[in-house]
């Protein structure tokens, strides 16, 4: 599958005390970092699936955060259904904030979303929920 070794997993208790699973790709110590980069994945998906653009976004110069949506991967919530029309809204701007508040200060942070996960990452820059 990958190396383990180049991310780290942990678990993120949501709002509603749901863990969410989030993965890091950290750049290497020493590394010139450009910003941080938060991946959303799609339906039926988990972040796991994108450790190749991990890599690829590293040796860019970006550190990467992704999460398994709630439903999906190692996070919590039945598969493939939502308590409420919000959930994956709320749950992003959580990832958002935790985000920011590990990240540099000045550097950008990107949203990066595929399928699924860039319709949730639209809305949630259309609603204005947090800047980024």
């Amino acid at each position: 599958m990958f190396d383990t070794a180049d991310f780290t997993l942990t678990a993120y208790t949501a709002n509603d005390g749901e863990n969410l699973a989030v993965y890091d790709w950290p750049l290497a110590e020493g590394s010139a970092q450009r910003g941080t980069v938060l991946l959303v994945h799609g339906l039926g998906e988990h972040a796991g699936r994108y450790h190749a653009v991990a890599q690829h976004l590293n040796a860019w110069g970006f550190a990467v955060r992704a999460y398994d949506q709630y439903g999906h991967g190692q996070s919590g919530g039945p598969r493939g259904g939502l308590n409420h029309d919000m959930r994956l809204l709320d749950d992003l701007a959580d990832m958002v904030d935790a985000t920011r508040a590990r990240a540099p200060e000045g550097l950008p942070l990107v949203l990066l979303g595929h399928s699924m996960g860039g319709l949730v990452a639209a809305r949630f820059v259309a609603m204005h929920l947090r800047p980024v």
